[in-house]
């Protein structure tokens, strides 16, 4: 295979690093709400079946690379979209181009929306004491001033309008939109860094920070739990026409698909790809599962979208919130190297162009603004394109691949499973989608 330039290679640490932080992304923090919405025995199944899909979806993809290169080593596979195009051709270059802009989009909306919402929350925390002295005091002022006024025979207003100019710069400091704005640049110039080695370092340090902040809102939950007179009302099983929803937000947990071939090019020793993806997801899972479980057990019938958004006033909600949203925006550059390699494959013949990241970032930081259901529209995006992306394609271009092989053909196992998988995901996917765009409206 042609070579993929001079990035230096990443290590087996250095690519489960960047596998953790593809795998612990927003999906974790909407999983207790999920849960809420189908019991914590459905969910607990649901989340086990969508590992079990999405890292067998991958694996298909990255097996299917590895087999169609096997076969013809002068074609450049640098990505999704490059072995859809020879196995597709330009048709399926067009579409999962079109997928992977569209779930990069998705995942930056919403680690946008959470990382907003949370400072936007802890900017109401902080404002909350210092609004009620700053009015507080006006009022005050208000009240000395017309007492002058009386004495002296005026009739001076009260100053209301100083009231309500205070009111309003507080007001405007807890809004979600604004940070949107002023994280942009910081966001530009992470998308400045070219190579997912050179990321990994940022990936090391985001892992640290969302583990600790993850263990932090556990600690909350326990405390919480402990609060009340045993558990609050907490289901096994629940609403079923809430399943298909939950299995969006499972799915869409897992999901990293575009980054599959990226990540196994950049290894060392890409032989290893798999084994490292399933410690990964094996890692991931119980994180997940033991945060939803923390977080539904906590709060019962009343957990919010965005679990954090649970968490009562004080300092220690304060800083596991900061490092959440710090771990997030660390993340958002990897999370968009698929997007950027096909744009810049599309418009600057590979190279990095910083203009055009910073368009599409603009984009993303716009529709941001506008989500308000975070974890249904989690749910959406992984039963409508993760779905596609993440087993349909894959066993697709596994079940064509295998196919072409003279030297070894598929058995009518391995066709059949490819086929079921196809059928499964058209079918959950065409459901979930409906139902989740329906709880939106």
């Amino acid at each position: 295979m042609p070579s993929q330039g001079t990035q230096p290679l990443s290590s087996t640490t250095k690519t489960f690093a960047n596998l953790m932080l593809c795998t612990l992304g927003t999906g974790v923090l909407g999983l207790p709400y999920t849960f809420s919405t189908v019991g914590w025995a459905s969910g607990l199944l649901i989340l086990a079946i969508s590992a079990a899909i999405a890292y067998h979806g991958m694996m298909l993809l990255v097996r299917s690379k590895r087999l169609f290169v096997q076969h013809h080593p002068d074609l450049l596979v640098a990505g999704y979209g490059d072995l859809m195009f020879h196995v597709f051709g330009r048709y399926g270059r067009l579409a999962v181009d079109i997928l992977l802009t569209l779930s990069t989009v998705a995942c930056g909306i919403s680690y946008l929306t959470f990382i907003t919402q949370n400072i936007a929350s802890i900017a109401s925390t902080l404002t909350d004491t210092s609004t009620t002295t700053s009015t507080s005091s006006l009022f005050e002022d208000a009240f000395h001033h017309q007492k002058d006024a009386f004495s002296s025979g005026g009739d001076s207003p009260v100053l209301v309008e100083n009231i309500l100019l205070g009111r309003i710069t507080t007001w405007t400091w807890t809004s979600s939109t604004l940070y949107a704005w002023i994280i942009f640049p910081f966001e530009v110039a992470l998308a400045a860094i070219p190579s997912l080695t050179y990321l990994a370092p940022l990936s090391s340090l985001a892992d640290l920070a969302n583990l600790a902040a993850l263990a932090a809102v556990a600690v909350e939950d326990v405390v919480e739990i402990q609060k009340v007179s045993g558990f609050p009302a907490v289901a096994a099983f629940r609403n079923i026409i809430s399943v298909p929803s939950a299995f969006g937000v499972g799915i869409y947990a897992f999901q990293s698909a575009g980054m599959m071939i990226p990540l196994e090019l950049s290894m060392a020793e890409p032989w290893k790809f798999g084994n490292v993806l399933g410690w990964a997801f094996t890692f991931g899972g119980l994180i997940y599962a033991g945060f939803a479980m923390l977080g539904y057990m906590a709060f019962g019938e009343d957990v919010q979208q965005i679990i954090t958004l649970n968490l009562q006033a004080g300092i220690v909600p304060i800083v596991v919130k900061g490092a959440l949203c710090s771990s997030l925006l660390l993340a958002l550059p990897l999370e968009f190297n698929p997007m950027w390699e096909l744009i810049e494959r599309r418009f600057s013949e590979r190279k990095l162009s910083l203009w055009l990241r910073a368009v599409v970032l603009f984009v993303i930081c716009l529709l941001a603004t506008t989500v308000k259901q975070f974890a249904v529209f989690l749910s959406l995006a992984g039963s409508s394109i993760s779905c596609l992306l993440g087993f349909i394609l894959p066993a697709a271009l596994h079940l064509k691949i295998t196919k072409e092989d003279l030297e070894k053909p598929p058995s009518f196992r391995a066709m059949a499973a490819d086929y079921v998988l196809i059928a499964f995901g058209l079918l959950f996917g065409a459901f979930g989608t409906t139902v989740s765009f329906i709880n939106l409206l």
